[in-house]
């Protein structure tokens, strides 16, 4: 069983990743991301009753209330997800990451993670959870996790393989909160 990994480093997967981390990690909370979207939409209601009963706006009220509606809507579902994903990009510097070699290399101990300027390891004791999405498998450890896309696997079978004896492993507690497609 393959447990050497050499990849290229792709700040799409980066991106992926911590958007699955934050899924998973924030699960039990998701009335978080829903206020951000229900506060906006709550003052949106509040303008257009308050516009509509006092005519403020005068003859183009309604019309003017209803683009208002549209364009916050096509905002909210269309270029604020881009925007976010960029200024990710731009603020964390996944992009300038781009391209470099990141080699992993699994053991009975733990995992060992070496790029061009970074060294680590990591005991399997100290890995919170492991989450597989089918894209992405991620090492959860606190806060953050370390990433192995689908792509460093040349067959389903050998994922398999990898993703049971990685599993084997993690400490009972983990295994439990691991949320695996195997």
């Amino acid at each position: 069983m393959e447990t050497r990994f050499s990849l290229d480093y792709r700040s799409a997967e980066a991106v992926a990743g911590r958007r699955l981390l934050n899924r998973t990690i924030y699960a039990g909370r998701r009335w978080i991301s829903s206020a951000a979207i229900f506060v906006p939409g709550a003052l949106y209601v509040a303008f257009a009753f308050y516009s509509n009963w006092s005519g403020w706006l005068g003859r183009y009220t309604l019309e003017i209330v209803v683009g208002v509606g549209i364009l916050l809507l096509i905002y909210i579902r269309f270029a604020a997800p881009v925007l976010n994903r960029r200024l990710f990009r731009r603020i964390s510097g996944v992009a300038d990451l781009e391209g470099r070699l990141v080699d992993y290399e699994f053991s009975d101990e733990g995992y060992r993670i070496r790029t061009q300027h970074f060294e680590g390891f990591q005991r399997w004791a100290g890995v919170d959870r492991m989450i597989d999405d089918g894209d992405m498998l991620l090492f959860v450890i606190g806060p953050n996790a370390n990433h192995l896309p689908r792509r460093a696997f040349s067959s389903r079978d050998q994922r398999r393989a990898f993703i049971a004896w990685a599993v084997g492993r993690l400490t009972p507690q983990a295994r439990a909160r691991s949320r695996l497609r195997v």
